[in-house]
């Protein structure tokens, strides 16, 4: 995955998401149905300054299935002004090898997410800050 979240301006929250969609796995073969996998990153805007992020997304699945699986990724860039932006997309599995999720594929929303994914997001930047320590000042 290369990514360009991180130069949102500072204030704004990206996310970027993603999913397995497996097929069923043969009769007889264990799981059935298959574990699905998926994880995300937040991205706390850091400017033009910021570098590209780039990570590996790996995960078992059967070679059996592969054909007939999925991969879902999205992003959702949420601007200082309330704007949101969004990009979505499934794949066969078979055809995905580098996700590109670059700011310049996000379209704007006609709708906001919902309330408790916002809330989240910001809670867990919140939590992070703390973490890592209090974000950087603007100096005033």
């Amino acid at each position: 995955m290369l990514s360009d979240l991180g130069k949102a301006e500072p204030g704004e929250l990206a996310s970027f998401e993603w999913r397995t969609i497996f097929a069923p796995n043969p009769p007889g073969t264990k799981p059935n149905p298959p574990k699905d996998y998926g994880g995300g990153v937040l991205y706390d805007g850091g400017g033009v300054q910021t570098l590209p992020d780039k990570f590996v997304i790996e995960f078992p699945y059967n070679n059996e299935v592969a054909d007939e699986s999925q991969f879902e990724w999205e992003v959702v860039l949420i601007k200082t002004d309330g704007t949101v932006l969004h990009y979505k997309e499934t794949k066969p599995l078979k055809d995905v090898s580098t996700v590109l999720a670059s700011r310049s594929r996000l379209k704007p929303t006609l709708q906001a997410p919902p309330a408790p994914t916002v809330a989240r997001a910001r809670g867990t930047l919140a939590l992070r800050r703390t973490v890592l320590g209090p974000a950087p000042s603007d100096g005033s």
